[in-house]
């Protein structure tokens, strides 16, 4: 099982320099790209967007999981919609609003198994209360290293960064981190927080200062 300890991630920033200083070094002679080295694709609209606009006075009321109510009309109309699109390439939709690379939907899938491999109730287990938690920050912190590797490699791949922060954003936004928001130590979740913040304000800038940050950005998922 791979374990990184956050401190560790936070030292190694801090021995390279700035992290958000290094892409302007890295990326600043980079030549205009025209061409996209991954492939993106359409998927379904997520579940944790479409209840944000359903959301109703009250999730618990027992007629939002009634096969007849009108969210679940909603939702079921939204994933017909969506398997006309399915894995197909975005550029066939230029105008689908969910798109995300392969290479992404292949890390998350990695990084969500790993999250339910640590999940102590799925296995009808109990160590402790926050043995979840702190699986989770484990799995976070997987993820921030692979990013930490990358970006301070010799020549770090501006469409690798963007990848594993579409990755990471998949990951946040579809997993329950409550347990993790409630482990016992509350520093190391604040600063996990911040070194996230740091990588996704480093990927934009080493983006834009490879021209890749704009309307018209040969990644489609961009803005």
């Amino acid at each position: 099982m791979e374990f990184n300890d956050a401190s560790k991630v936070d030292r190694n920033e801090r021995e390279r320099g700035s992290i958000s200083y290094k892409a302007d070094e890295v990326c600043a002679s980079n030549a205009e790209t025209t061409e996209c080295p991954i492939k993106f694709v359409c998927v379904p609209r997520p579940f944790w967007d479409f209840i944000l606009e359903h959301k109703g006075e009250n999730d618990e009321d027992d007629d939002d999981e009634n096969a007849d109510s009108p969210r679940e009309k909603a939702w079921n109309e939204t994933l017909e919609e969506a398997r006309k699109k399915w894995l197909k390439p975005a550029t066939e939709f230029p105008g689908y609003t969910w798109t995300l690379s392969l290479k992404a939907r292949k890390l998350n899938k990695k990084y969500d198994l790993q999250t339910q491999k640590r999940d102590q109730d799925a296995f009808g287990m109990f160590i402790y209360n926050d043995f979840t938690g702190y699986g989770l920050q484990e799995v976070i912190q997987n993820q921030l290293s692979a990013f930490n590797n990358e970006f301070t490699s010799e020549k770090p791949s501006p469409f690798t960064l963007w990848y594993m922060i579409e990755s990471l954003a998949w990951w946040f936004n579809s997993s329950d981190t409550m347990l993790w928001n409630m482990i016992d130590d509350g520093e190391r979740v604040c600063e996990t927080l911040q070194i996230v913040g740091l990588t996704v304000l480093s990927t934009l800038n080493t983006l834009e200062q490879a021209h890749l940050l704009k309307n018209d950005s040969v990644i489609p998922n961009i803005l």
